[in-house]
Formats: structure tokens, C-alpha cells, sequence
């Protein structure tokens, strides 16, 4: 999708490359499993497991979800049919989140509905592993990086169409695309998959090849070393390009004459902290957040800081002068 946008405006030379996994930490040796997690293994039995791995919000859209379980669970008869669900409330999604859950209530879906809430990255594995489908109808997404993480564990997807899935999913055959606006249709082709065993197989051979031969970190590397190559001996030929160990970089680095930084439109800057905060009146007046005692920090583009969801990290002062 992006490359399509990219060219409609006029950009003629345009490459798709895609985002990496790194397949470590999935697939880290765990010693001890927690009970949350084993208690969906061990409670499994004949239950068809639908996944919904994301933030609780009107976006990621797991209201959908639901009305999609009650259909399947109250209207088609599946009784055995339970919804695992796994993230949090999205920052400012309060009302959403109550309603999302008041909903599982008011149509009697306790008994179907697991909610994992956090759950650390290298224990995934072992709820992609027991789930019979992936389900994310996102109003929209980047990329997402949960399409990666299920289709290596060969989970099938249905999804909506989004920067991630027009890349990676070939509709019918490595996953399944759908408009929101027919919920009928998601239910029948989770119904169609879940229930069709030797289908669930067939799509679980395709995505994980497709990811471990075209989407790990390892692999997109050497596209992207291929795909400069090209761009820089287009303009300079014979440029040389070297790959150069992190801690080795940072020693080079510290020699260079400037850092020249492109692409990057959006004015905002990175504060590092180190060995204490510094930080000035103005400071003060741009980042305080008086409400409750935080200072937030422009970081990656995005705002975080009033305790909610903080992906970096947030700073808290009881007094200004700490």
C-alpha cells in the first residue's frame, strides 16, 4: 500500500522490503511457563482457540471481535469456541475498553473469552502454538508485527487490508483479507478454517516458509545491503558499502566529522538522560505535566509519559529539583 501511495504521488523509484523478525526471541528455551499460560494449554481439550493479540482500542477493533464470538457462540451453536485475548488498554480508551468488556457480559461470553491481559514475548509461542486462528480486524495499521509472529507459527490470519497483510498475505492461500463492514463473512471463514484441518496444515507449510525464508531480520538484511548497493552505484558507482559489528560502529563513529540524518520530516528531538536530569525553566514549562507530577519526552515521534502505557520509560518528579 505504501509503495502504490508512494508512486501515485510520483515517485517512480520505489522498493517494498517489508519489516524483519527475529526469530531468537520467539524461540528462546523457557524453564517455567506461567499458570495463566498453562492453564489455556492444559484447558484446551476440544476448543477451537480464535487469538486477538493487541491494545484494547477502537482502532485494533476488538468489539468486532466479540460480536464475531457471539455470533459463532449464540448464533451458529459453537459452543466450544473461546476468544483468547492478550493486550491492554489503549491510552485514553477507558470508555472503549469497559464497553468491550460489559459487551462479553451482556451476551454471556465469560465462558468464552480468556483474557491474558500482558503476556512477555517469549511465551507467545506457546498461545500461538495452541490457537486454531488469528484475528485482527484493525481499522488500520503501519504494519504490524503480530502478522510475522503468526504466520511463523503458522497460525492462520484474517485480517483486514492494511500496510502488513497486502504484503504478506496472498488472500486464500497464506491468510484472508476482509472488509469490516461484512461481519457474516468473517464469521464463515473462521468457521470454514478452524473446522478444516487439512486446510489449517496447508496454510501453516506456506507462512512459516514464507517467513523464515523472506522475513527474518537475517534474510532482509541482505536485501537491504542489495537494494543500496544499487541505489548508491546508480549514483556513485563503485561506492563502497560495509557491514560493521554494533560496538565496532560506535567506535568509528565517535571520529566522524558530523552525522547527517534524512528522511526524517517530523521536528521533534530525543533527550538522552545520563548520570542525572538536566533540564531548564523552559523545559519546565514545554514537558510538566502538572495533572500528575510526569514529565513526558518527545520519543520515536510519539508522546509518552503520563504513566499510561509508556513503551520507553517516564520520569517522575516529586519536587522540581530532582
Amino acid at each position: 500500500l505504501s509503495e502504490e501511495y508512494l508512486r501515485k504521488k510520483g515517485f517512480k523509484n520505489v522498493t517494498t522490503l517489508g519489516v524483519g523478525l527475529n526469530p531468537y526471541n520467539l524461540e528462546q528455551e523457557i524453564k517455567e511457563i506461567p499458570n495463566k499460560i498453562k492453564n489455556v494449554i492444559d484447558s484446551k481439550g476440544d476448543s477451537k482457540y480464535i487469538l486477538y493479540i493487541g491494545a484494547i482500542s477502537k482502532r485494533k477493533n476488538l468489539k468486532f471481535v466479540l460480536k464475531i464470538l457471539n455470533e459463532i457462540v449464540n448464533k451458529k451453536g459453537y459452543k466450544n469456541y473461546k476468544l483468547i485475548v492478550i493486550g491492554n488498554k489503549a491510552y485514553k480508551e477507558e470508555k472503549y475498553y469497559e464497553e468491550s468488556f460489559n459487551y462479553i457480559k451482556e451476551n454471556k461470553l465469560e465462558n468464552n473469552v480468556v483474557n491474558l491481559q500482558t503476556v512477555e514475548q517469549k511465551y507467545l509461542k506457546y498461545v500461538y502454538n495452541c490457537s486454531d486462528i488469528y484475528v485482527l480486524p484493525t481499522q488500520y495499521d503501519i504494519f504490524g508485527m503480530v502478522y510475522l509472529e503468526a504466520m511463523y507459527f503458522g497460525v492462520p490470519i484474517i485480517t483486514t487490508l492494511c500496510g502488513g497483510s497486502s504484503l504478506l498475505i496472498e488472500d486464500g492461500k497464506t491468510g484472508f483479507i476482509r472488509e469490516l463492514d461484512n461481519k457474516e463473512e468473517w464469521v464463515d471463514t473462521i468457521i470454514d478454517i478452524v473446522e478444516n484441518e487439512k486446510e489449517k496444515i496447508n496454510i501453516k507449510n506456506k507462512t512459516k516458509a514464507l517467513i523464515s525464508e523472506h522475513y527474518t531480520w537475517e534474510k532482509l538484511t541482505k536485501k537491504f545491503e542489495a537494494e543500496y548497493k544499487k541505489i548508491l552505484n546508480e549514483q556513485e558507482p563503485g561506492t563502497p558499502v560495509e557491514f560493521m559489528e554494533r560496538f565496532s560502529y560506535y567506535e568509528r563513529a565517535k571520529n566522524a566529522y558530523c552525522v547527517v540524518a534524512t528522511g526524517e520530516t517530523a521536528q521533534y528531538a530525543n533527550i538522552i538522560l545520563k548520570k542525572g536530569v538536566v533540564y531548564t525553566d523552559q523545559t519546565k514549562k514545554s514537558c510538566w505535566n502538572p495533572k500528575n507530577n510526569v514529565y513526558c519526552f518527545r520519543w520515536g515521534g510519539m508522546f509518552y509519559g503520563d504513566n499510561q502505557e509508556c513503551i520507553s520509560w517516564t520520569v517522575r518528579w516529586t519536587d522540581g529539583s530532582n
